[in-house]
């Protein structure tokens, strides 16, 4: 590299900076980013039109020390080889010795990211970038970057179901959630960790609104994905990005964040894409494998979870009905199926669903509830169907405490993946469960992704964390169960770039039922396309409102991925006709020579 005098315009390909009064413009062929002598970074599209003022403050805070920036070094700027400009400007901090600031501008993406040294640890709590305090005479606070946008596109579906909440709304993508106030977004875990920032007005129907956006997303390796949440965080007519780290990160010499990167697309879809081949063109996305894919992943799913919530219903009253979780049995799935083939409806796979294990935490089968269930499946072997076992992540039911992550009080919260223990008691369960010698089960429906363990005063036996933790417990039943059986179907519901490597299929999961359940599946797809481009995708069914949208549903489900059936007789009380059937029997709910 080399340092640029800018007495006149240097011409780069792609992308040039120029000299104005105040400072340096970088120029690339959609955004021009004007480096000046305050505290911001104005962007800015390539018509000229405003839509960020970006705060060039920060904070890497620690556990030890709060971090505020004391004062911003003059840019210095140079051009490579590759037709790149970067921009460095060093900090003084708080909270770190060094701290700088890296703006590398290509042609059509700018990636911003900060590097920082001590020479004491650092318990990393969270960082905020393109926003932070900064502490000089005249100048204190909190400076955020400026909102020259309306409204802001979040990936990660939630209960609310608004593809677009106010520019002065916060907005998050998480790990972890569940169906309670506010953490709703268990539904996929994670997306992207990328938002589309757009002039269009928020509203709350289900449908992105059409325009260009700015596209504002973190990227790093998956081994540094050691955070739970990314957040918009807005701040009156400001705006900052949050990354959550809760204290499990120690920082010993150096380290660099994630990188943020800013480019302009058509449509927020594109923007996801666009945004996973960036980060794989820069090395901050593994490059995705393509998953090793059987003619029978493809073939009509029938799981039992919903027929298992209809029996209880119907069972008897509040006070007297058994629970879905106890019809998880050999004879209820003989039932089952005996119904569905009555009307001529034949899946090709099972999924038998919650709970047919003793514990959740030890996956071997409650004997009670089916006395051979390696019988049972073999009888579906030769009958020509597959058959998946459902499995419940984190969950500590019948381990050990010291393999779980646990809280303050030394109380098992979930499974501890970080402990290479737990990973060889993981192995153990998948050999069982797929082995020839085990179950003999030909794949996984990997469950409660979102229930990944989040909070400072948590404790786990090693230092992953976040959705780095999650990628090691996915990575690990995902290896082990395809070294078993090659073409096993691996299902999980984490349509993320960075998890393209740990499984076969991704899951839209539960639906939705307050929301118009079309319109959501349809998001849900589009942001699997763009995150997992050659996976198959595992449409769901469950729950339904009613039956008409139910059949509704089912009209376009092979449309949208893999058709998923998780009813045999009934759908929200109202029994299935002859019509159901038959549209099932057309959707592919077929016996075929082949199977």
């Amino acid at each position: 590299m080399k340092s640029i005098d800018i007495p006149h315009i240097e011409r780069l390909p792609g992308v040039h900076a120029e000299k104005h009064p105040d400072g340096i413009d970088i120029i690339g062929a959609t955004y021009r980013l004007r480096f000046g002598g305050d505290r911001y970074v104005a962007l800015t599209d390539a018509a000229g039109e405003d839509w960020t003022a970006l705060s060039a403050c920060s904070n890497l805070h620690t556990a030890e020390v709060a971090d505020a920036t004391l004062q911003l070094q003059t840019a210095q700027v140079e051009t490579a080889d590759d037709g790149t400009v970067t921009v460095r400007q060093a900090v003084d901090s708080t909270a770190w010795e060094t701290k700088q600031r890296v703006w590398t501008c290509h042609d059509d993406v700018v990636q911003m990211y900060e590097e920082v040294t001590t020479s004491e640890p650092r318990r990393l709590t969270d960082i905020t970038l393109l926003g932070g305090d900064y502490t000089a005479p005249n100048a204190s606070g909190f400076f955020p970057s400026k909102a020259d946008f309306a409204a802001v596109f979040n990936p990660q579906p939630d209960i609310l179901e608004r593809r677009l909440t106010p520019a002065y709304e916060s907005t998050l993508i998480t790990t972890n959630g569940m169906w309670v106030a506010g953490r709703a977004r268990e539904f996929n875990v994670p997306t992207p960790w990328c938002f589309g920032l757009t002039k269009a007005a928020a509203t709350n129907n289900e449908q992105v609104a059409p325009g260009v956006y700015l596209m504002a997303g973190v990227a790093a390796p998956i081994d540094e994905q050691n955070f739970t949440e990314v957040k918009y965080d807005p701040r009156g007519d400001g705006w900052a990005l949050g990354i959550y780290y809760e204290g499990h990160t120690t920082v010993t010499d150096n380290f660099r964040t994630p990188s943020v990167l800013l480019h302009f697309a058509d449509d927020p879809y594109e923007g996801l894409a666009d945004y996973v081949s960036y980060g794989r063109r820069f090395g901050l996305i593994e490059q995705s494998p393509i998953p090793t894919l059987a003619d029978w992943h493809a073939k009509s799913m029938f799981c039992g979870w919903g027929e298992q919530i209809e029996q209880a219903r119907l069972s008897g009253t509040p006070r007297t009905r058994v629970s879905a979780a106890d019809l998880a049995n050999q004879a209820f799935y003989d039932h089952a199926l005996e119904q569905l083939e009555s009307h001529g409806v034949w899946p090709h796979t099972i999924m038998i669903d919650d709970k047919w294990q003793s514990q959740y935490g030890l996956n071997v089968p409650d004997t009670d509830k089916w006395p051979d269930m390696a019988g049972w499946i073999r009888d579906q072997h030769e009958l020509g169907r597959r058959v998946l076992l459902w499995m419940r992540m984190w969950s500590p039911d019948g381990l050990p405490p010291e393999l779980c992550v646990q809280n303050a009080a030394g109380v098992p919260v979930s499974s501890d993946p970080s402990n290479p223990d737990f990973l060889a008691l993981l192995d153990t369960q998948v050999t069982h469960m797929l082995s020839p010698d085990g179950l003999d089960a030909d794949g996984l429906k990997v469950d409660f992704l979102a229930q990944t363990p989040t909070g400072p005063t948590l404790h786990a036996h090693g230092s992953a964390w976040g959705a780095t933790l999650l990628h090691t417990y996915l990575k690990r039943i995902h290896t082990t169960a395809t070294a078993i059986k090659p073409d096993a179907l691996i299902i999980s519901h984490s349509p993320s770039p960075s998890f393209a490597d740990v499984g076969t299929m991704s899951r839209f999961n539960d639906i939705n039922d307050k929301r118009p359940v079309i319109p959501q599946m349809l998001h849900r797809l589009h942001v699997a396309e763009a995150a997992l481009p050659h996976h198959l995708y595992d449409t769901d069914n469950w729950p339904m409102p009613n039956r008409k949208t139910w059949r509704d549903y089912i009209g376009v489900q092979r449309l949208l991925g893999v058709p998923a059936l998780y009813y045999a007789t009934h759908v929200a009380g109202e029994p299935l006709e002859p019509r159901d059937y038959a549209a099932l029997r057309e959707l592919g709910f077929t016996r075929d020579t082949s199977s």
